[in-house]
């Protein structure tokens, strides 16, 4: 195969290691870096005098070489400097400069080295001139060649360098700080180099400065150091990227030291690079003429996946299962006393709840689980039955469209055992307060039945059953919240016996609105009713703690009132008499838990913490483990990267040295988007099949959901969160408008924040 003639030129190309180099003022030339790299090859450096180019003739001469030979093909090149420029200059080809350094190159090895030089003779043939690869060549066989190999060590020491302390939280280069367990090794640590104290040199590459080297002289040894927020940018950058972004987000207004933001808009910057231009240049505002259709479609990314069969699709999962069954799986449980109806919430018989879909009979044998089409239920048609429930009369059954029963009667009457399970109250307790949450591990939503609501054609109003079901429906569990589920089940199992050390905290990161905060609650509730399935349900224990981060959390004090909120601890000095001053809850808190028997803290929004509050944080939480032994989840976008920043920058912690530096040395529970693809189409479906399944509507027709997959992942990018207010928002409107029916126009008019189209229909 005939080689590259670039190649071959190139490898022709000389390679000498100079002796001595001539050098003018020039700032590079009296740099230390140059001086220190020519000692570390033993060529000698001296200074040309001032405005005299006669001493280096030779370079000044390639330099008019350059400018007459190559430089003058280049578009609009006329002079020396950029004053000179001239005309027409985007009539020619524009190159960037690593187009240009590319030419030149080639330009060397083509033709530079090809081509004979009057400078260059034999002196046994001192008549004709060489070029200066046929000289190398005829050197090399008087001489021989001895190549000069650089391995890593040698190739560091080449690299630009600056002179830092070691800090606890690394070393800082620029605007960036990097850090890492063999750079600590040096923090209060002399140099030994007079006039230096604790500076040591440290060794950067500006076209790749994700890593940076330490030089310790007095071992001849390196420590490598990361930059501490390289997992943001996660591909590769130059120092050159890096100071332009940083100008432009000090001109907006941010800080010139908020690494963070910076790598966050390196990473964006890259990403944009990387998809090319979104379209094409806006051109003014001329007459062009009546408007065509100039530019081609863009690619459907959805026309390669197959229409869903209806038949085919398996609805997802739903979570809606007793807070027991989350965890363990259908088993017997443990005799327990029976819980008060005060707290423990509404029960139901065994015999009625189904591991499927809790709150139904279960299917006769034989009968598929799948809901056939055009029914409302697996295994059950659509009648249109004339009595209800308990056999009496339709009419008497359901009541007129003025004496409709509020979601609070329907709650307190008593009459139908299936209300309490079916509807909640209309304001539920917040989370963060033990009632609310107990409410919520003990509650199962049963989807009201159409017999039972409001005949088709009555205008009903918020409090009606359904507009309340539809606002909340049942959680379907994604295929990322099961994986969630099963390694908590997993992490929690040895935490819940073990005797000795604190038991593997866990964090939940991915991106906003992937149900980061719905896997966290749901292991919540799965551990709670795991508990009381074994020990049986107890008003006195607290065994989950759900917490969310407080807006001021500089102290311990501040730490400490979220648990005393949860806990319906007071925590004001005397708010009887105006004296609003809080306390600091944390002996009363832990006293609490301890004797509750908590054994796991959920702590939510942890990415709202800055570094030095994360790090606040983390010791409060590590103090309480002293004395209540819980396990704490972590949830929130990007929470790996804020906990491991707490634990590894500024903490004397860091010892004993580790011998592998990894992302997180907690487990990362990640939560996602859900593809749509021709390779993974089944997910996707599967969970638009199960929220159409719930919907409990009136004239819906069946797989209408199904067959606008596609569209539905449009506008939620496979968010479930999205997906769950588009869906609900359009249920309860079709419930209003009196169509009782989901359809592509009503999900179009349907804002929901992600692929919206500011007013315009899809």
């Amino acid at each position: 195969m005939a080689c590259d003639p670039r190649m071959a030129g190139a490898a022709a190309r000389p390679v000498i290691r100079p002796k001595m180099v001539v050098v003018d003022h020039g700032k590079i030339f009296n740099s230390e870096h140059f001086t220190d790299v020519c000692t570390t090859l033993n060529i000698s450096v001296r200074s040309a005098r001032e405005r005299t180019p006669t001493d280096k003739a030779i370079v000044e001469s390639l330099f008019s070489a350059i400018k007459n030979l190559f430089c003058q093909y280049v578009a609009g090149y006329t002079g020396s400097d950029l004053a000179r420029r001239g005309k027409h200059l985007h009539d020619g080809p524009l190159w960037s400069i690593n187009e240009l350094q590319d030419l030149l190159d080639a330009w060397i090895a083509l033709h530079w080295q090809q081509r004979p030089h009057d400078g260059l003779r034999n002196p046994f043939l001192p008549g004709m001139t060489v070029s200066p690869n046929r000289m190398y060549a005829a050197l090399v066989a008087a001489e021989g060649y001895v190549p000069l190999v650089l391995g890593v060590h040698e190739n560091r020491k080449l690299l630009p360098f600056k002179r830092c302390k070691v800090t606890r939280k690394g070393v800082r280069i620029g605007n960036r700080t990097y850090n890492s367990p063999e750079l600590q090794q040096y923090y209060k640590r002399h140099s030994g180099v007079r006039g230096q104290g604790m500076k040591w040199q440290v060794r950067y590459n500006p076209y790749a400065p994700r890593f940076v080297w330490l030089y310790d002289h007095t071992e001849d040894t390196w420590a490598e150091a990361e930059f501490i927020h390289q997992r943001l940018i996660g591909d590769s950058w130059t120092q050159y990227l890096w100071e332009q972004v940083t100008a432009a987000h000090v001109e907006l207004g941010g800080e010139r030291d908020d690494e963070r933001a910076i790598a966050r808009a390196v990473a964006g910057l890259r990403e944009r690079a990387r998809r090319g231009p979104q379209s094409p240049a806006q051109t003014p505002a001329l007459f062009t003429g009546p408007k065509l259709a100039l530019r081609a479609p863009k690619a459907d990314r959805y026309a390669a996946i197959r229409p869903p069969v209806p038949g085919m699709v398996q609805r997802a999962p739903s979570l809606n299962v007793p807070a027991g069954d989350l965890f363990a799986g259908p088993r017997p449980a443990l005799p327990s006393p029976t819980p008060s109806t005060e707290n423990a919430g509404p029960t139901k018989p065994a015999a009625a709840v189904s591991p499927h879909r809790p709150g139904r009979p279960p299917a006769p044998s034989g009968q598929p689980d799948r809901p056939r089409r055009g029914s409302l239920r697996p295994g059950r048609p659509r009648p249109r039955a004339t009595t209800g429930r308990r056999g009496r009369p339709l009419a008497q059954h359901r009541r007129p469209r003025g004496d409709l029963m509020s979601r609070s009667d329907l709650i307190h009457s008593g009459t139908d055992p299936l209300a309490e399970a079916r509807t909640g109250p209309l304001t539920a307790e917040l989370l963060t307060t033990k009632e609310g949450w107990n409410d919520f591990v003990r509650r199962v939503v049963t989807p009201p039945d159409l017999q039972d609501c409001a005949p088709l054609g009555t205008k009903v109003n918020d409090n009606d059953p359904r507009m309340s079901y539809h606002g909340e429906m049942l959680p379907v569990a994604t295929p990322a919240l099961r994986r969630g589920l099963k390694d908590a089940r997993r992490i929690l199992r040895p935490n819940r016996f073990s005797s000795v050390g604190r038991g593997a905290d866990m964090v939940i990161d991915g991106e906003r609105g992937a149900g980061k905060t719905l896997l966290l609650c749901q292991i919540g509730r799965g551990y709670q009713g795991l508990i009381e399935r074994d020990q049986g349900a107890d008003n006195n224990s607290i065994p989950v703690v759900y917490i969310n981060v407080p807006p001021d959390r500089d102290s311990n004090m501040h730490w400490s009132l979220p648990f005393a909120d949860f806990l319906g601890l007071q925590y004001m000095r005397n708010p009887g008499k105006g004296d609003f001053r809080t306390l600091d809850m944390t002996l009363p808190i832990t006293y609490v838990m301890k004797n509750a028997g908590t054994q796991l803290i959920l702590v939510d929004g942890i990415d709202r913490l800055s570094d030095s509050e994360a790090r606040t944080a983390l010791s409060y939480f590590e103090s309480l483990q002293d004395h209540i032994r819980a396990t704490f989840v972590y949830c929130g976008t990007g929470a790996r990267e804020v906990l491991h920043a707490a634990r590894y920058s500024g903490r004397r912690s860091q010892l004993p040295q580790q011998g592998e530096k990894f992302d997180s040395d907690l487990p990362v529970l990640w939560a996602h988007a859900i593809d749509y693809s021709p390779e993974a189409p089944d997910a996707w479906e599967d969970i638009v099949e199960a929220f159409e399944d719930d919907l409990r509507l009136y004239k819906h027709k069946k797989n209408t959901l199904l067959e606008l997959s596609s569209y539905l992942h449009q506008r939620t990018g496979g968010y479930i969160e999205t997906l769950h207010h588009l869906i609900c928002q359009a249920a309860q409107e079709a419930i209003d408008n009196e169509s009782e029916a989901i359809t592509r126009e009503l999900l179009d008019d349907i804002r929901v924040g992600r692929g919206d189209l500011d007013g315009q229909n899809a």
